[in-house]
């Protein structure tokens, strides 16, 4: 799509495409790119709304420089993606369509030169360099990419990164002829142990190898924020209008008190109108619970984070996550601004209302504990100082005690079983064999949050390597 916008000030030449060849899945991330070029040079804003929500970025721009803006947006059904530029030179506004994948269809990615049949039943849509997102979240549209030497070197540096993001939350990748540097590197940064990542001579190898990549299916994620995060009484249940009605009686009837006709109308509208003044002016309770998930020999651990914003009052809050957790999930009304710093969000909050955002992405870790699933049972070794956790095996918990580094223990040399276990873990143990080993805290990218500091849980998965 290429338009021009005019404007009193000079122009401005715009084209929008989307991810991914412009096929995509309802109800996840893809990414729309802005190219623009400005008669004028200053800050512009691209906003794209997929029908389930408005994400926005922001740049500068230098006249008659060509710039691009990369919008992550999430679509529905209708197929088609609303998209904004509010630039120095005008305003541009246009429509992106997209093809929507069947739900039952896997999709496979492959440069567009590679001759590849995809597997039965799969669409195979080919990509440019230029089709690839920017952020790892926005190949949820997407079940495998395919990646060959010449699409990977003409990749931007940050649709790299996204890639090896991408493969480091166990997302399914196919290389073709990659040099051995390369493919190592990819396996080393592979979360589940590399088992979503294979590599292939040419389209023919590499369309076996996506099939049986297709058959595989990611270990389901252990623990889920909003089980950590505990039951909490819904927002509508509270009962703000009884309390007002509470409150003004009280009034009222202090009112009749003092037997004075002139309070007996004031003071309850007084006392009420300063308690409503109060209640607006209070700022929303922020509470952010975080789960990092990984295997003990991976250098990245996966994230899944929910931010919960619950208001007394009408209000506008902002909340932030870093860049590798952006963009949120986030139900109007909320507009989300995406940047190299990360995402924003500013929510708007109904009286006594509650909001919730979600995020997930893949960040850096050193776990602290080491845990190999040997014949004879586990054993967790201690890398780097840190706290006391648990062990889930067999479908029990056992208490871990606090390990130095290069310290070695074993469920044998446990003592009594924990006297009391948090809820979340009881109900993990349930279902988890194991072994598995839950710390509380997490890595030091999650130390903040929303604004706030996170309630963070670590889960280790046993070295699969």
């Amino acid at each position: 799509m290429l338009a021009r916008a005019a404007s009193a000030d000079g122009g401005l030449a715009v084209e929008a495409r989307a991810a991914w060849g412009g096929v995509a899945r309802a109800g996840a991330w893809t990414e729309v790119a802005v190219a623009v070029v400005s008669d004028v040079g200053g800050p512009a804003r691209a906003a794209a709304d997929g029908g389930a929500g408005t994400v926005a970025a922001a740049a500068m721009l230098d006249a008659d420089a060509p710039a691009t803006l990369r919008v992550p947006v999430r679509v529905d059904e209708r197929g088609a993606i609303d998209v904004a530029l509010d630039g120095p030179a005008g305003v541009w506004e246009g429509a992106v369509a997209v093809r929507v994948a069947a739900p039952d269809a896997a999709v496979v990615a492959h440069p567009a030169g590679l001759a590849l049949d995809p597997p039965a039943g799969a669409l195979a849509v080919g990509i440019t360099a230029g089709d690839v997102p920017e952020r790892a979240r926005s190949f949820a549209a997407v079940d495998v990419v395919v990646l060959d030497a010449t699409l990977s070197a003409r990749l931007a540096p940050a649709a790299r990164a996204a890639v090896d993001a991408h493969v480091a939350g166990c997302g399914r990748l196919v290389g073709v002829a990659l040099p051995e540097a390369e493919r190592a590197r990819l396996h080393a940064g592979a979360g589940c142990g590399g088992a979503f990542v294979a590599f292939a001579a040419d389209g023919a190898a590499a369309a076996g190898a996506a099939e049986r990549l297709l058959a595989r299916r990611a270990p389901p994620a252990a623990l889920a924020p909003e089980a950590v995060a505990g039951a909490r009484p819904s927002a509508a249940a509270r009962p703000l209008a009884a309390f007002f009605a509470l409150y003004a009686a009280a009034l009222g009837l202090g009112a009749i008190a003092v037997r004075r006709v002139a309070l007996l109308v004031a003071l309850p509208i007084g006392g009420t109108a300063l308690l409503a003044l109060a209640v607006a002016g209070a700022a929303p309770r922020v509470t952010a619970v975080a789960v990092a998930e990984g295997e003990s020999d991976a250098p990245s651990a996966r994230v899944r984070v929910r931010i919960v914003l619950d208001g007394v009052g009408r209000a506008t809050a902002a909340v932030a996550v870093p860049s590798a957790l952006a963009p949120f999930d986030a139900a109007a009304p909320a507009v989300v601004e995406v940047g190299a710093h990360g995402a924003d969000a500013v929510v708007a909050l109904p009286l006594g209302g509650r909001r919730v955002l979600d995020a997930a992405g893949v960040v850096p870790w050193e776990p602290p504990v080491r845990l190999v699933a040997a014949a004879d049972g586990p054993r967790a070794t201690g890398r780097r100082a840190g706290g006391a956790g648990w062990l889930v095996w067999r479908r029990r918990i056992v208490a871990l005690p606090a390990l130095a580094p290069g310290e070695t223990w074993r469920p044998a040399d446990a003592g009594p079983p924990p006297a009391a276990v948090p809820p979340w873990l009881d109900a993990l143990r349930r279902v988890e064999d194991g072994p598995l080993v839950v710390l509380p805290g997490g890595p030091p990218a999650l130390a903040r949050l929303g604004g706030t500091t996170p309630i963070a849980v670590t889960v280790i998965r046993p070295e699969a390597r």
